[in-house]
Protein backbone atom coordinates (compact mmCIF):
# COMPACT_ATOMS: atom_id res chain seq x y z
CA UNK A 1 0.00 0.00 0.00
CA UNK A 2 1.04 3.43 -0.77
CA UNK A 3 1.42 5.97 1.56
CA UNK A 4 -0.17 9.14 0.49
CA UNK A 5 2.00 12.49 1.01
CA UNK A 6 1.17 15.66 2.38
CA UNK A 7 2.37 17.84 -0.10
CA UNK A 8 0.37 16.06 -2.88
CA UNK A 9 -2.76 16.32 -0.61
CA UNK A 10 -2.03 19.87 -1.03
CA UNK A 11 -1.78 19.98 -4.27
CA UNK A 12 -4.92 18.24 -4.70
CA UNK A 13 -6.96 20.27 -2.74
CA UNK A 14 -4.65 24.33 -4.36
CA UNK A 15 -5.62 22.73 -7.62
CA UNK A 16 -9.30 22.19 -6.85
CA UNK A 17 -9.40 25.43 -5.04
CA UNK A 18 -8.18 27.10 -7.89
CA UNK A 19 -10.36 25.54 -10.35
CA UNK A 20 -13.63 26.32 -8.34
CA UNK A 21 -12.51 30.01 -7.73
CA UNK A 22 -11.84 30.30 -11.40
CA UNK A 23 -15.14 28.55 -12.36
CA UNK A 24 -16.72 31.21 -9.79
CA UNK A 25 -15.15 34.51 -11.53
CA UNK A 26 -16.42 33.36 -14.98
CA UNK A 27 -19.49 32.20 -13.89
CA UNK A 28 -20.01 35.83 -12.03
CA UNK A 29 -18.38 37.77 -14.90
CA UNK A 30 -20.64 35.98 -17.48
CA UNK A 31 -23.82 36.45 -15.69
CA UNK A 32 -23.20 40.05 -14.80
CA UNK A 33 -22.34 40.46 -18.59
CA UNK A 34 -25.38 38.64 -19.69
CA UNK A 35 -27.45 40.84 -17.40
CA UNK A 36 -25.91 44.43 -18.64
CA UNK A 37 -26.57 43.09 -22.27
CA UNK A 38 -30.10 42.34 -21.50
CA UNK A 39 -30.73 46.18 -19.76
CA UNK A 40 -29.01 47.83 -22.90
CA UNK A 41 -31.47 46.34 -25.10
CA UNK A 42 -34.22 46.90 -23.40
CA UNK A 43 -33.34 50.39 -22.72
CA UNK A 44 -32.30 50.68 -26.46
CA UNK A 45 -36.22 49.50 -27.22
CA UNK A 46 -37.62 51.73 -24.94
CA UNK A 47 -35.66 54.21 -26.66
CA UNK A 48 -37.06 53.17 -30.07
CA UNK A 49 -40.24 52.75 -28.64
CA UNK A 50 -40.34 56.22 -27.63
CA UNK A 51 -38.67 57.41 -30.71
CA UNK A 52 -41.92 55.68 -32.61
CA UNK A 53 -44.28 57.26 -30.31
CA UNK A 54 -43.01 60.96 -29.61
CA UNK A 55 -43.75 61.89 -33.79
CA UNK A 56 -47.70 60.54 -33.63
CA UNK A 57 -49.40 64.06 -32.63
CA UNK A 58 -52.57 62.59 -33.58
CA UNK A 59 -52.59 59.86 -30.82
CA UNK A 60 -51.52 62.81 -28.38
CA UNK A 61 -54.31 64.64 -29.68
CA UNK A 62 -56.81 62.06 -29.54
CA UNK A 63 -55.52 60.82 -25.62
CA UNK A 64 -56.24 64.20 -24.56
CA UNK A 65 -60.49 63.48 -25.15
CA UNK A 66 -61.39 61.84 -21.63
CA UNK A 67 -63.34 59.52 -23.34
CA UNK A 68 -60.33 58.14 -25.31
CA UNK A 69 -57.67 58.04 -22.10
CA UNK A 70 -58.50 54.63 -20.69
CA UNK A 71 -58.67 53.26 -24.16
CA UNK A 72 -55.15 55.32 -25.66
CA UNK A 73 -53.35 54.38 -22.27
CA UNK A 74 -54.53 50.49 -22.53
CA UNK A 75 -53.03 50.57 -26.29
CA UNK A 76 -50.05 51.99 -24.97
CA UNK A 77 -49.66 49.81 -22.10
CA UNK A 78 -49.93 46.46 -24.52
CA UNK A 79 -47.83 47.84 -27.07
CA UNK A 80 -44.64 48.85 -25.07
CA UNK A 81 -45.38 45.68 -22.86
CA UNK A 82 -45.02 43.74 -26.09
CA UNK A 83 -41.68 45.68 -27.01
CA UNK A 84 -40.27 45.49 -23.24
CA UNK A 85 -40.77 41.65 -23.93
CA UNK A 86 -39.03 41.89 -27.36
CA UNK A 87 -41.64 40.60 -29.61
CA UNK A 88 -40.81 43.43 -31.93
CA UNK A 89 -39.82 46.88 -32.64
CA UNK A 90 -42.40 49.84 -32.77
CA UNK A 91 -43.49 51.30 -36.02
CA UNK A 92 -44.89 53.99 -37.60
CA UNK A 93 -47.70 51.76 -38.42
CA UNK A 94 -48.37 51.30 -34.95
CA UNK A 95 -49.88 54.76 -34.46
CA UNK A 96 -51.88 54.02 -38.06
CA UNK A 97 -53.34 50.75 -36.17
CA UNK A 98 -54.86 52.67 -33.43
CA UNK A 99 -55.99 55.47 -35.25
CA UNK A 100 -58.25 52.77 -37.49
CA UNK A 101 -58.94 51.18 -34.76
CA UNK A 102 -60.79 54.10 -33.15
CA UNK A 103 -62.32 55.15 -36.30
CA UNK A 104 -63.91 51.67 -37.21
CA UNK A 105 -65.28 51.26 -33.21
CA UNK A 106 -68.99 51.55 -33.05
CA UNK A 107 -70.69 54.08 -30.50
CA UNK A 108 -71.95 51.33 -28.17
CA UNK A 109 -68.62 49.25 -28.00
CA UNK A 110 -66.89 49.75 -25.18
CA UNK A 111 -63.08 48.20 -24.95
CA UNK A 112 -61.67 46.50 -21.96
CA UNK A 113 -57.98 45.95 -23.55
CA UNK A 114 -55.66 44.89 -26.31
CA UNK A 115 -52.80 42.17 -25.75
CA UNK A 116 -49.88 41.75 -28.42
CA UNK A 117 -48.44 38.42 -29.94
CA UNK A 118 -45.84 39.17 -32.23
CA UNK A 119 -47.54 41.64 -34.65
CA UNK A 120 -50.94 40.47 -34.07
CA UNK A 121 -53.41 42.13 -32.15
CA UNK A 122 -56.15 41.01 -29.24
CA UNK A 123 -58.88 43.45 -28.37
CA UNK A 124 -61.30 42.74 -26.02
CA UNK A 125 -64.55 44.80 -26.07
CA UNK A 126 -68.45 44.17 -24.81
CA UNK A 127 -71.28 45.19 -26.04
CA UNK A 128 -74.76 45.51 -24.37
CA UNK A 129 -76.03 43.40 -27.80
CA UNK A 130 -74.38 41.66 -30.70
CA UNK A 131 -74.78 43.60 -33.88
CA UNK A 132 -72.28 46.41 -32.92
CA UNK A 133 -69.07 43.55 -32.29
CA UNK A 134 -70.35 42.07 -35.46
CA UNK A 135 -70.24 45.83 -37.17
CA UNK A 136 -66.85 46.56 -35.40
CA UNK A 137 -65.35 42.99 -36.96
CA UNK A 138 -66.79 43.96 -40.13
CA UNK A 139 -65.07 47.14 -40.00
CA UNK A 140 -62.27 45.90 -38.99
CA UNK A 141 -61.89 43.65 -41.68
CA UNK A 142 -61.76 46.73 -44.07
CA UNK A 143 -58.63 47.92 -42.62
CA UNK A 144 -55.47 47.40 -44.78
CA UNK A 145 -52.93 47.26 -41.81
CA UNK A 146 -54.87 43.69 -40.93
CA UNK A 147 -54.93 40.50 -43.01
CA UNK A 148 -57.40 38.98 -41.08
CA UNK A 149 -59.62 39.52 -38.50
CA UNK A 150 -61.66 37.17 -36.45
CA UNK A 151 -64.56 37.64 -33.44
CA UNK A 152 -64.58 35.18 -30.89
CA UNK A 153 -68.36 36.61 -28.27
CA UNK A 154 -70.63 35.18 -25.85
CA UNK A 155 -73.01 36.07 -23.98
CA UNK A 156 -72.39 37.12 -20.08
CA UNK A 157 -75.79 36.24 -17.35
CA UNK A 158 -76.43 39.87 -17.66
CA UNK A 159 -76.94 40.47 -20.87
CA UNK A 160 -73.66 41.86 -21.72
CA UNK A 161 -72.03 40.59 -24.61
CA UNK A 162 -68.20 40.12 -24.72
CA UNK A 163 -66.19 40.10 -27.39
CA UNK A 164 -62.83 39.12 -28.49
CA UNK A 165 -61.14 40.77 -31.80
CA UNK A 166 -58.09 38.89 -33.08
CA UNK A 167 -56.57 40.86 -35.78
CA UNK A 168 -53.18 39.20 -38.08
CA UNK A 169 -50.86 41.81 -39.19
CA UNK A 170 -50.84 42.05 -42.91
Amino acid sequence: MQRIRKDSILQAVGASACALGLTLAIYLSGTGLGGALLRLQKNYRIDRFNQAIAGQDAVIRLAAGEELHTVTTQYLTALMDAVIRFEFFPRKEDAEIFLAILSSLPVKVTIDGFEFSGRNLVIHCQCSYEPPLNQFLKNLEDVPLFQDVSLESYQKKDGVYIGTLTCIAA
